[in-house]
């Protein structure tokens, strides 16, 4: 029987919750079942509060399993709206600062949630300080349950994983925890998507879309150039500091 409404998300989190041990294959398993997490989030729920409906295109994963140290992500608040199965599905605001909203997820006394960077509401693209301007003022917000709507998309958003914006500390401040759809990267009329997902990347547009075509090249930035251009990701050239920048990382992962 399932504990919560949202099968498909409580099954990612037991697999998460199911990875044993420290080493460096835990922790990328680990990483991968956030990011699978994220993915899922931005494909497949919107977030439904009263006349709002947010369409997630930019989350960025917070974990701390600091019971036995096994994932302690140090760039987590670890406030208690956080943490807990009873906050599964709920919102936590981030009172401190400028404004964010996470959605939470886990199912026991630890840590888990995705802040909302970028979204679309509306027809309009709003970033994360925008988003919690729109949420917080609605009563109780961040205390209902269910605000998260099961509504597939048609056809999968393009997703790419980089590190998240300004997380300093720890063993996890740059690993690629930040999940962002692609699509929005094809407008080129008017303010785009694009625009507020490139404000919100601490590495920027160039950089992300190199990093997604030498993903799917295997490491290969010929056929990584071609893959941008065939899926209309960048309208010119990418500039070889962005591609070796992406390559690099992509190697210091692996390693």
């Amino acid at each position: 029987m399932n504990k919560t409404n949202y099968p498909e998300l409580e099954k990612l989190v037991e697999e998460l919750d199911n990875i044993e041990g420290k080493d460096k294959a835990a922790t990328c398993k680990r990483i991968q079942v956030l990011q699978e997490i994220g993915k899922k989030l931005i494909n497949d729920y919107k977030i439904v509060i009263d006349d709002v409906v947010i369409e997630p295109l930019l989350v960025e994963a917070y974990y701390c399993k600091d019971t036995s140290g096994e994932f302690v992500d140090c760039n987590c608040h670890q406030n208690s709206k956080q943490k807990g199965a009873n906050r599964f599905g709920k919102l936590y605001f981030h009172k401190i600062g400028r404004g964010g909203v996470d959605i939470c997820l886990p199912l026991d006394e630890y840590y888990l949630s995705f802040l909302i960077k970028v979204a679309k509401i509306g027809t309009e693209t709003n970033q994360q300080i925008e988003i919690f301007s729109i949420l917080s003022p609605k009563p109780n917000a961040e205390d209902r349950g269910d605000v998260l709507k099961y509504c597939p998309r048609k056809k999968d958003h393009c997703t790419v994983c980089v590190p998240r914006k300004n997380t300093l500390k720890g063993k996890f401040a740059k690993a690629p925890l930040a999940i962002v759809s692609l699509d929005s990267f094809k407008v080129q009329k008017e303010k785009t998507i694009a625009d507020a997902t490139v404000k919100s990347l601490e590495y920027g547009r160039q950089w992300t879309v190199a990093k997604y075509g030498l993903e799917k090249a295997q490491c290969n930035i010929e056929k990584a150039r071609e893959i941008i251009k065939n899926e209309n990701l960048y309208s010119s050239k990418i500039e070889d500091k962005y591609m070796n920048s992406a390559l690099e990382y992509i190697k210091g992962e692996e390693n």
